[in-house]
């Protein structure tokens, strides 16, 4: 069974538009696995509150879960900023500086 999801680009539209809407009313239907965790990164300088804030607000305005499927999802996140820059795609412009993205929970 799968317990974690992993979102890269945790900070855009989509996630907060469309798949944590889903991954709420997965909840509110109990179709989540027990346990069940998701990670945010991006390459946004968030913390684990910032990201649960933000998502908690998106939540409100697009899924129709009760507040206490909401609370529960939220709890659910963390959330690890992180560079994910192609350098092969960038031949000839300034490199940014990358943060290395430690993801010791990932670890099986």
């Amino acid at each position: 069974m799968i317990g974690r999801m992993v979102l890269f680009g945790a900070s855009g539209d989509l996630t907060s538009r469309l798949l944590m809407p889903a991954v709420a009313q997965l909840a509110e239907a109990r179709l989540l696995p027990p346990g069940f965790t998701v990670l945010g990164s991006a390459n946004t300088d968030w913390s684990t509150g910032d990201f649960r804030q933000h998502i908690a607000s998106e939540l409100d305005k697009h899924a129709p879960v009760a507040p206490a499927t909401r609370d529960a999802v939220v709890r659910m996140l963390s959330f690890a900023p992180a560079d994910v820059f192609i350098r092969r795609r960038t031949r000839g412009r300034p490199q940014p500086q990358h943060r290395k993205l430690r993801l010791p929970e990932l670890a099986v």
